[in-house]
């Protein structure tokens, strides 16, 4: 009876202890299936911010590059009005340098001077200027000034660009009709232009 009674208590208890561990090993698999999840979960939130990091860096480029291009276009701009308000002090600079006669043909220069600086007049004074008027006639007058602005060569101080220059000199009875281009620099600091470098002439007529 004894005998019976343990093996049937021993028996239960084997049991108890089968089911027991199956009863854990199903919590464990549980577990594992939710840490895998969890971990699944956990990389799709990293992609996801991954992905977030992406795209907020894409958006602060553009929004730089936008910024940028904003920043340019409003320099454009300036640059643009700059030269637009510089051309009429470059049409008055030629204009006082080419257009003069026997009586003016010296004090051009001096009226000149509030417009350029000294190398500009010295273009037209030439290297063998001796400071005397003409001794035959000379009559010469401006006819067109066109400005053609390059942005490249221009900044904040300085405007630069070409100039299409036009005149018709009259010298010992004999008129011309010249077309030349010159590089001009203009400064807006001091309002006046600092550089010209005459180019080839494009045309020369003898009338």
């Amino acid at each position: 009876m004894n005998n019976r009674l343990i093996s049937t208590v021993l028996a239960g208890g084997l049991f108890v202890a089968i089911a027991f561990g199956v009863v854990q090993q199903g919590h464990a698999d549980q577990a594992t299936k939710v840490n895998v999840a969890l971990q699944k979960q956990i990389k799709a939130e990293k992609a996801k911010n991954k992905n977030l990091d992406t795209l907020n860096d894409d958006l602060h480029q553009t929004v730089e590059k936008s910024e940028r291009n904003k920043s340019k276009a409003a320099q454009s701009k300036v640059l643009n009005e700059r030269a637009l308000n510089s051309t009429p002090a470059i049409q008055k600079f030629f204009k006082t340098i080419l257009t003069y006669d026997n009586d003016t043909y010296l004090s051009r220069f001096d009226a000149a001077a509030s417009l350029a600086e000294k190398q500009p007049i010295q273009v037209f004074k030439g290297t063998g200027f001796d400071n005397k008027k003409p001794t035959q006639g000379v009559n010469s007058e401006l006819t067109d000034v066109k400005f053609y602005f390059n942005q490249e060569l221009s900044n904040k101080e300085i405007v630069s660009g070409l100039a299409d220059v036009r005149s018709t000199n009259v010298i010992a009875g004999q008129t011309h009709k010249v077309e030349m281009l010159y590089q001009v620099t203009y400064n807006f600091l001091t309002n006046k232009i600092t550089k010209l470098t005459p180019k080839i002439p494009i045309s020369t007529e003898e009338q």
